[in-house]
C-alpha cells in the first residue's frame, strides 16, 4: 500500500494529522519524528509550486556566494 497523499485542497496540518495516523506509516514508521519527517517529505513533493520556489531559491542563494548549502 502506498504512502498517504494530500487530498485536493486539504491542509498541511489536516494532510500532516492523517499521515502520521495512518496505520501502514505507523507500522513502518515506529519513531515519531522519522514518521513526521515522512509525512513533511510526502506533503512537500505534493506541492510544485513550493518545490519551484525552492529551485529558485537554491538557484539565487547559489548565485550569490557561489556556495549551496
Amino acid at each position: 500500500m502506498p504512502l498517504p497523499t494530500p487530498t485536493p485542497n486539504e491542509s498541511r496540518n489536516d494532510f500532516i494529522d492523517r499521515c502520521m495516523g495512518d496505520e501502514k506509516v505507523m507500522e513502518e514508521f515506529g519513531d515519531v519524528a522519522q514518521r513526521f519527517a515522512v509525512c513533511q517529505v510526502q506533503w512537500d513533493e505534493s506541492e510544485p509550486e513550493t518545490n519551484d520556489k525552492k529551485a529558485r531559491w537554491y538557484a539565487v542563494a547559489k548565485s550569490q556566494d557561489g556556495v549551496a548549502n
